[in-house]
């Protein structure tokens, strides 16, 4: 018996899907010759980058944002963009957005799945909630948005460290709440 047979079979190990089928015959070996502890290395790597995502664009620190992607990644926000974006475009574009709010952003339920022992991509569940500061509220007609999606990613591993390559986030509902107006 071996590994995968000991723990599920072919179906799902720790969140990485086994699909032969879908893969090429060395791209599946690859994967296939990789330990299962390598495997679930591999994906807590990814699960930590994704983390440092959310809480380095809560706090606004786009220097160590930045370095989350690859320097070729592409980002592509649909509610704020038309196509998608080269890394330093789309980050100036998420600062500007971004500036004085409080963001929380949170990312459920990964599905991450290896392609290589380099190469992997991955599915988030995520909610967002973004405040809005009064004066801007009022300009814009929107104290706060509530968002629920999805984040499908591609992730590659360059020098020993995984980094977002490409990002698209897809939106299942957006939420505006407008500021109280005084009624006399």
């Amino acid at each position: 018996m071996d590994r995968r047979e000991m723990l599920g079979g072919v179906g799902i190990l720790a969140g990485v899907a086994w699909r032969p089928a879908s893969l090429g015959a060395s791209v599946y070996k690859e994967v296939n010759m990789l330990s299962v502890e390598e495997r679930l290395h591999a994906i807590e790597e990814i699960s930590v980058l994704k983390a440092r995502y959310f809480r380095f664009a809560d706090t606004q620190d786009w220097d160590a944002f930045r370095d989350l992607f690859t320097p070729d990644a592409t980002l592509f926000y649909p509610e704020g963009q038309e196509h998608p974006l080269p890394r330093d475009e789309s980050i100036a574009h998420i600062k500007t957005v971004l500036a004085g709010v409080v963001s929380v952003h949170h990312g459920h339920m990964p599905e991450i799945e290896l392609l290589s022992a380099d190469h992997a991509k991955g599915i988030w569940a995520m909610e967002d909630l973004l405040f809005f500061p009064p004066d801007r509220a009022r300009e814009i007609g929107v104290e706060s948005v509530h968002g629920f999606g999805h984040y499908h990613e591609e992730y590659v591993r360059r020098n020993g460290r995984w980094l977002i390559h490409r990002l698209k986030l897809t939106r299942l509902r957006l939420e505006r709440r407008s500021p109280a107006i005084a009624i006399s």
